[in-house]
């Protein structure tokens, strides 16, 4: 008798899904299906206490079990498993090989599931060779139906000339996201108050010809703290503003406040450097977004924001995936070298083996990490393409976007290496610290 394995959580007792095994109940012969629900966070994956997110799957797991039977359909058994979908979806098939015909996965649609932001139907096919039948179901009213992307509101810092290079991308982006812009400035000591309205106001008034809504405030305190307290307030969609304002272009490559708001800020922040010999001059249009990966799904936090840019903007996506593994030729090594990738899939994978075979398989590993990623961005309609280099992360980053100035980094503020909640991470820092074009940094959960 066929059987299937239906995957699913708080889809599992959905129309869509219910009326698909009804069909395939009432074939001949009649299949089986066995049902399995990952007790995965739903929504925000910080938010939960311990215990929670398998209790919801256990009643997610009941509910569905009822709704399939009574459709007609034969469910042998249901099991809740405190597992990713993937690793849940590979114990159930070592534990009973050879028994199943095919697997359904049912999802929300593109935009509010997180299992296709990880390509979960795609990869369950390649990695079990299984024919895989992918049921998208319509969110329920309770579903939070706003995108977890927001442009709408611009928090744009500003304190002088130097300053002044973010306006470039921002009226770019703000003129084609219809996004309402917020001029701040940070009143320092006794800095005359008058005098920076006016200063905003002039600012604003040139936005404003450019057909921009824009509103103005001065803030009091210390600077960067002010900027975070005041993005969060506000719930500002994202900040943005140059890697150092008055004075700070010949004495630092990073301000201090803007690494203040760096570390801290809530939501995404766009930042821009004066250019060498030409400090005041500023970027007025993009023309592609790069996004750097290492394998993470850390990183992978920013291929939304990118995704969604694309799609606004209408522009190509690159990725990137920088190769950092040092390899000698194989006549001058005496043992063989060892290292261990994480191409951000979950699992780990070990070479011991001579350095050229070992620049093989990550060569081989990072690539079809990479094609995956694109082609679910080319799935989605956006024009996506893919760069592997060889080096250090930084630098190979860098030497790519400045072939073009028209180039916007999208990244996350930390990769690979973790989450550290004092700082930005070192390659994310490295990158914005010399990158000669703006960098959009999306705060990693």
């Amino acid at each position: 008798m066929a059987r299937y394995l239906v995957v699913a959580h708080q889809t599992a007792s959905s129309p869509e899904l219910v009326e698909r095994v009804k069909a395939m109940a009432y074939a001949y012969p009649a299949p089986e299906f066995v049902l399995l629900v990952p007790a995965t966070p739903i929504r925000d994956l910080l938010g939960w206490v311990e215990g929670e997110a398998t209790e919801v799957a256990r009643r997610s797991a009941e509910h569905a079990k009822a709704r399939l039977e009574e459709a007609g359909a034969k469910i042998v058994r249901s099991s809740v498993v405190d597992a990713s979908p993937l690793v849940a979806i590979d114990d159930e098939l070592r534990e009973h090989p050879a028994e199943y015909r095919g697997i359904i996965i049912c999802t929300l649609p593109i935009g509010l599931s997180r299992w296709l932001r990880l390509d979960l139907p795609h990869r369950a096919e390649r990695k079990f060779a299984l024919p895989v039948i992918h049921v998208v179901a319509a969110p329920t009213p309770a579903t939070d139906m706003s995108s977890p992307v927001k442009f709408d509101t611009m928090l744009v810092p500003l304190n002088g000339s130097l300053s002044e290079v973010i306006l470039g991308p921002v009226t770019f982006l703000a003129k084609q996201l219809d996004s309402r812009v917020s001029l701040v400035h940070v009143s320092e000591g006794t800095e005359n108050d008058a005098e920076a309205e006016n200063y905003l106001d002039r600012v604003a008034r040139a936005l404003r010809q450019e057909g921009l809504a824009v509103d103005t405030m001065v803030l009091a305190g210390e600077a960067g703290r002010a900027i975070v307290d005041c993005a969060r307030e506000r719930s500002s969609a994202l900040v943005a503003m140059a890697t150092c304002g008055r004075g700070g272009g010949a004495r630092a490559a990073l301000g201090d406040v803007t690494t203040q708001v760096l570390d801290a800020c809530p939501c995404p922040l766009l930042v821009a450097r004066p250019r060498p010999g030409d400090p005041e001059a500023t970027l007025h249009r993009i023309s592609r977004l790069v996004v750097p990966l290492d394998g993470s799904h850390v990183a992978e936090e920013a291929v939304p924001y990118a995704e969604e840019l694309a799609r606004q903007l209408a522009l190509p996506v690159t990725l990137m995936d920088v190769i950092s593994v040092s390899c000698q030729q194989g006549a001058k090594v005496s043992e063989p070298a060892v290292t261990s990738i994480e191409p951000g899939r979950g699992w780990r994978r070990s070479f011991s083996e001579h350095p050229l075979q070992m620049e093989s398989g990550l060569d081989v590993s990072t690539t079809s990490y990479l094609s995956d990623v694109c082609r679910r961005l080319i799935d989605q309609g956006i024009d996506a393409s893919w760069h592997a280099p060889w080096g250090a992360a930084p630098d190979a980053i860098i030497e790519h976007v400045g072939q073009d100035d028209g180039n916007l980094i999208v990244m996350s503020s930390h990769g690979a290496s973790g989450l550290d909640r004092a700082s930005v991470g070192s390659v994310a820092r490295a990158v914005i610290r010399a990158a000669p074009t703006p960098v959009l940094t999306v705060p990693a959960r």
